[in-house]
Order: C-alpha cells, then sequence, then structure tokens
C-alpha cells in the first residue's frame, strides 16, 4: 500500500499540485455523477429528439466559448499587478457581453431552423446568447481561480452545478416544458456556478475595477491582440472537434434523434473519461513543462508513460461499457432509447484515442509548435466535416456517418501521437531547445 502510494505522489507531482488535482478530481466527480444518476428519469421525461435539441443547443454554446472571450481570459495568468488583473476582468467582461449581443443579433437575423429538421430548435435559439454569457463568464472566472491557485470555490461550483442543472431538468419536464426546459436547465446550472465564483472572485477586485479605465483597456486588447487573432478561431476549431461538431452534422443532415443518442453516449462514456482525462491533464501540462525547461532529455518518456497509462484505462472502460450498454439500456434509461446501442458502440472507438491523447494534448503548445497544432486542427475538422458530409450525400445511413466519424478521429489522434513523439525526439536530440512555457502550461490547465 505503501509503496503504491509514492508511486501515485511521484505522478502527480508536489503535495501541493497533488491536493490542488484532488480537490478539483473530487468536484468534478460528484458535479458528473449527478447528471448521470438522473439520466434514467430524464429520458423518461425527455425522448431522443428533444434531447437532440439539447445537444445542437450545448454543443453550438460551447464551440462559441473562444470567441465569446476572444481567449483574453488567459491574459489573467500572466498578470503582473491587480492592476492588470482588474484590467483584464473589464476587458474579458465587455468582451464577452458584445459578443452576446452579436450572438442575439445573429440568431435574431439568421433562420437558423431552416437549416436543421429540429422543430424545437425555434423554440430555444433565443436563449443562446444569454447560454453564451453564462458559460464564457463562467470559463472567465475559473481562469481568475487558476491564477491564485484556488481550486475549492471550482471544485463547488461543479457539485451545484450538478445539482442545479438535473433538478430543474426534472421539474420542467414535469411541467411540460419539452426541449425548452432541458436548455433551461443548461442555462441555470452554467448560471448558478458563474454567480458563485463571482463573489468569490469578482467582488474583492471592485476597487480597483472602479479605477480601470478605458484607456488602459484598449492599451491591454493592443498588447495582447494574438489571443483573438491566433487563439480564438483555434479555440473554435479544438472544442468542435472534440465530439460537439459530428452533433452539429448529424443534425443538419440525418434524424435529430440520433443527435440525441450520440448526447447520450457523451454522458455515459465520455463524461466518466473527461473526468480522469481532465485532473491528469492538470499534473501533465505542469509536469512536461518543468521537464522541457529543465530536462528535455526525460520529456519522451514521461509523455509515453501517461499515453499507456492512459491508454489502458480508456480501453478497460469503452470496452466494459460496450460490452454491457445492450443489457442496461431499456431496463435504465427506457424503450425509448434501445436505438442508441449501436451508436454508443461504435462511437467508444472515437473515445479511446480522444482520452488517450486528452492529457498530452497540449505538448505542442508547450513546445512552442503552434502551428502545426493548428494545421492538425483544421485538418481534423476537414476531415469531420468531408467525411459525414460525403456519407449523407452518397445515401449512406447514420450509423456508417457516426462510424465514419470515429475512424476519422482515431486516425487523426494517433497522426498528433507519432508528430508529438516526432517533435520530442527532436528537442532530445538538441536540448538547447527550451520551451517558453510558464503561462503556457497555466492556460492549457484550464483548458
Amino acid at each position: 500500500m505503501l509503496r503504491a502510494r509514492a508511486m501515485i505522489g511521484r505522478f502527480l507531482g508536489p503535495e501541493t499540485l497533488r491536493q490542488r488535482v484532488i480537490v478539483l478530481l473530487f468536484g468534478t466527480a460528484l458535479g458528473q455523477a449527478l447528471p448521470m444518476l438522473a439520466s434514467p428519469l430524464l429520458t423518461r421525461l425527455f425522448d431522443p429528439h428533444e434531447f437532440g435539441v439539447l445537444g445542437v443547443f450545448s454543443a453550438a454554446c460551447m464551440s462559441l466559448i473562444p470567441l465569446a472571450t476572444m481567449r483574453y481570459e488567459c491574459v489573467l495568468l500572466i498578470a503582473r499587478s491587480a492592476e492588470d488583473v482588474a484590467d483584464t476582468l473589464v476587458l474579458t467582461g465587455l468582451t464577452v457581453l458584445a459578443m452576446s449581443l452579436l450572438a442575439l443579433c445573429i440568431v435574431a437575423a439568421i433562420p437558423f431552423e431552416s437549416f436543421f429538421d429540429l422543430p424545437g430548435l425555434s423554440h430555444v435559439k433565443f436563449f443562446l446568447p444569454v447560454a453564451l454569457f453564462c458559460v464564457a463568464m463562467y470559463q472567465l472566472l475559473v481562469y481568475e481561480a487558476t491564477r491564485v491557485g484556488n481550486f475549492t470555490p471550482v471544485a463547488r461550483t461543479k457539485l451545484l452545478q450538478g445539482v442545479v442543472g438535473p433538478s430543474s431538468q426534472i421539474l420542467l419536464g414535469l411541467a411540460g416544458f419539452g426541449p425548452v426546459g432541458l436548455v433551461i436547465g443548461f442555462i441555470l446550472s452554467q448560471a448558478a456556478g458563474a454567480a458563485s465564483l463571482y463573489r468569490r472572485f469578482i467582488v474583492p477586485h471592485f476597487p480597483a475595477i472602479r479605477a480601470s479605465n478605458l484607456g488602459r483597456v484598449r492599451r491591454l486588447a493592443r498588447t495582447h491582440v494574438s489571443f483573438p487573432l491566433f487563439s480564438s478561431w483555434s479555440g473554435v476549431l479544438q472544442e468542435a472537434g472534440n465530439n460537439y461538431l459530428i452533433i452539429i452534422l448529424i443534425i443538419a443532415f440525418y434524424d435529430p434523434t440520433v443527435a440525441g443518442f450520440l448526447f447520450l453516449s457523451d454522458r455515459i462514456v465520455g463524461r466518466p473519461l473527461l473526468i480522469v482525462t481532465t485532473s491528469l491533464l492538470q499534473v501533465a501540462a505542469g509536469d512536461l513543462s518543468k521537464r522541457l525547461r529543465e530536462e528535455p532529455g526525460t520529456v519522451l518518456v514521461r509523455f509515453l508513460k501517461i499515453v499507456g497509462v492512459q491508454f489502458v484505462l480508456s480501453t478497460l472502460w469503452c470496452g466494459f461499457v460496450a460490452t454491457v450498454i445492450p443489457l442496461i439500456v431499456a431496463p435504465v434509461f427506457g424503450a425509448d432509447w434501445i436505438g442508441a446501442v449501436p451508436f454508443i458502440q461504435t462511437i467508444c472507438i472515437a473515445y479511446v484515442f480522444q482520452a488517450t491523447m486528452h492529457p498530452v494534448s497540449p505538448t505542442l503548445q508547450l513546445m512552442e509548435r503552434q502551428g502545426a497544432l493548428a494545421a492538425w486542427e483544421i485538418v481534423r475538422a476537414a476531415a469531420i466535416v468531408g467525411g459525414v458530409v460525403w456519407a449523407a450525400r452518397t445515401g449512406r445511413d447514420p450509423l456508417f456517418a457516426v462510424a465514419l466519424y470515429a475512424g476519422i478521429q482515431a486516425g487523426m489522434q494517433i497522426l498528433l501521437f507519432f508528430g508529438q513523439v516526432y517533435q520530442i525526439s527532436k528537442l532530445k536530440a538538441d536540448p538547447s531547445q527550451e520551451a517558453k512555457s510558464g503561462a503556457r502550461a497555466l492556460e492549457i490547465a484550464t483548458d
């Protein structure tokens, strides 16, 4: 037991970092467990089509976060004074407000429901600006929590969101609100998290925020213009490529019910994996960053160790789910969800490789190879869109499209693995190369 504990300690790093990871892991696990426990009731109150509406709504919202903030929240991690922190909070807050108002104008002007065979979309599209504002402000406040190293309030908000979201969705489902109830529950959970962190991390900055002025904020925006110019759009590609884009494409070209099946697969397969990989990413980003600066020759061994462990864990979990899902879908989620079985089993292929690479995904950024990573994101998004559109245009069924997506996602993750190994090998051959990764490691750890 002592030996195992020592091995875990060496893997996680210093005691303080270990404690922070455990706090986040515990809070995130509880926050994700509650919606999973509520799923059997929710899937009986709402049918797959209604979950498809929530799926496309949340996919659009989460994918647009980098545009809503323009990634100015990253400036918090390199702020040198309380004045810089206050100016960054003002700049990012105003950017989020402006982008949310722009989103309102866009959804009012463009009839998105005409592009999707999704009747409920017309009832929920005007909620998108509100949801975008809430999730973007939550993102900003999480970055501030990361800057000060106080993760306990963030862990509490995960639990709060896990309570507010499902409970409000259940109540609204019983009241007959349909997909609107699911969307409102999603917004309330995000708003609850943002409000909780607002009291903890914004109120103490009120004096400095009031002392901020437009001239300082404009100078800050110009100084860090690279974030909106490059990080914003690449962030959208990154978010969309992580299982959000496939939901939007399925809604556009196939039955919305299938999008509901994919949303359920994310809750059953993806969320548990995300709990582990997100916590491990925060450790890996800091560890690899330190090794790149101080011991570049040890990076490859560490990288391969993390990937190997995560591959085993991901394969075991996805294999277990794919095996038992035919037995539990009907009794647990209801007869309406039996059709989800082949889709869940198929998309498990994508989850294995995504979860394997997620903890080490920032390696190229830490090595200052943002161009290579951006190129990979563009190719992945293009391949996914092209593959699904080709499948739809040639009359292939939705299961084939999902299988094609899973294959593309797996292939791109394998390509990313070999690309990272190649870059690390070059670094090992030339130890004089060092990554300028202090602030970047913190930026990545919060994504």
